[in-house]
């Protein structure tokens, strides 16, 4: 009998050049304040240290620097940015600002701001609050505020980026996009524990980019609680993993593309319906959608949307679709992988002979494939990274019952190889 052993692996990205063929890239850094200014310094006991992180904004200039020392933590004020600058705390796990339970928030009213390494927390309203572009609130954590841990609202604004932060516990949303946001991303956060919605991306949102995060155990007792929440046209889910949540991704509008998620153990893995309007012209394509209750369902006017080289696998039911869909891409490219399928390959070209019908109407999955597309044994971690950053990635791994050690190999596909020994 096999075990099955679950490995992590931290990795330090320095200076490596990660093929796209593997799914790894080095993405471009956040946005951020060129510092051609001075540096203000806030808590700590230096010569000209300011005690308030309102008071230094107050006295900085576009292009500076205000560094917070933790030492002085916890910073019990309201902070507003209204200048272009970089606002740095000394470490995101000690350098806190929390607003015990005032109506505050850390409002963002200047373009080209940089937020980074603060715990940002108890706020009666939003945790950040961003008016303005080109904004980058990058590795913090943003814990237990009463609304939501991020909202970008307002007109015509656009480049904002929010990565790598932790955003739990907050009682509406984790992060909330409303207004005409556009050319936006939210990559490699922790997003977990949210009392409504993980992401939600409302109306006159355009090119909205979420990818690379993991989306858990959204919670509401009296509605649907929702991973990611898309209430507009032309956004891209990619490389995210969703589970544990009522719904997985709920898209309302048309022309979305969700592609090469891991989408486990929610009630719903995808919902597309239609509520106002039409929900058209949505692909859905690469992605694994295992262990769900119900694996992905059309309802409302959804008619039109485009499904191929997804992975079904383990869900109580598969699908659900009383419109009209498109569930394959022809041959001989194929379909999607069904792992309830009992049709044969009497000619080994991995598609099935006989169509996979789709539950709730006539729609039908011309060509269903074999074998599962790609790897759906993949490791869980980031898709990309920075220079210089520690990652951990996990996978299962069976193991032979009568030996303790094995070496593992990891290709990353561009002429570098990983090789390690395990015991």
């Amino acid at each position: 009998m096999k075990r099955i052993l679950t490995i992590g692996i931290i990795l330090l990205f320095i200076g490596m050049s990660l093929s796209s063929s593997t799914g790894f890239n080095v993405r471009e850094q956040p946005n951020v304040v060129i510092s051609n200014g001075k540096t203000l310094y806030v808590g700590g006991n230096g010569p000209g240290n300011y005690t308030k992180i309102q008071d230094a904004i107050d006295n900085a200039s576009d292009g500076d620097t205000v560094f917070v020392y933790n030492e002085s933590s916890p910073y019990i004020e309201d902070v507003f940015v209204n200048k272009s600058i970089n606002l740095i705390g000394e470490d995101r796990n000690s350098t806190i600002i929390d607003y015990n339970g005032n109506h505050w928030s850390l409002g963002i009213n200047a373009d080209w701001v940089n937020i980074s390494r603060f715990t940002i927390q108890n706020s009666s309203s939003f945790g950040i609050e961003i008016w303005s572009n080109n904004v980058s609130i990058y590795d913090n954590i943003i814990i237990n505020n009463s609304y939501s841990g991020i909202i970008i609202a307002g007109g015509k604004v656009s480049n904002n980026f929010i990565a790598k932060n932790i955003i739990k516990f907050n009682k509406w949303y984790g992060i909330w996009l409303n207004g005409s946001i556009i050319n936006s991303k939210i990559s490699q956060n922790n997003i977990c524990s949210n009392y409504e919605y993980g992401i939600i991306v409302d109306d006159f949102c355009y090119c909205i980019t979420i990818s690379d995060n993991i989306i858990s155990d959204i919670y509401n007792p009296y509605w649907e609680a929702i991973g990611i929440f898309l209430e507009s046209d032309y956004n891209f889910v990619t490389g995210n993993i969703i589970s544990n949540n009522s719904w997985g991704i709920c898209i309302y509008n048309d022309s979305n593309t969700i592609t090469g998620n891991d989408i486990t153990n929610n009630t719903l893995g995808i919902m597309l319906y239609g509520f106002e309007g039409s929900c058209n012209k949505n692909v859905i394509i690469e992605n694994n959608i295992s262990t769900n209750n119900l694996g992905i369902k059309f309802d409302y006017n959804s008619n039109n949307n485009i499904l191929y080289h997804n992975n079904f696998i383990n869900n109580n039911q598969t699908a659900y679709d009383r419109y009209s869909n498109i569930w394959d891409d022809g041959y001989p490219s194929g379909g999607n992988y069904w792992d309830d399928y009992t049709g044969n390959d009497s000619d080994g070209d991995g598609i099935g002979d006989t169509p996979y019908p789709i539950p709730g109407g006539d729609n039908e999955d011309r060509y269903p494939l074999i074998k599962p597309w790609g790897r759906i044994n993949r490791p869980y971690g980031p898709s990309k990274g920075f220079p210089g950053i520690n990652y951990t990635f996990c996978f299962d791994l069976p193991v032979h019952p009568e030996s303790n050690s094995y070496y593992v190999m990891w290709d990353w596909g561009d002429g570098k190889i990983l090789i390690f020994l395990t015991a």
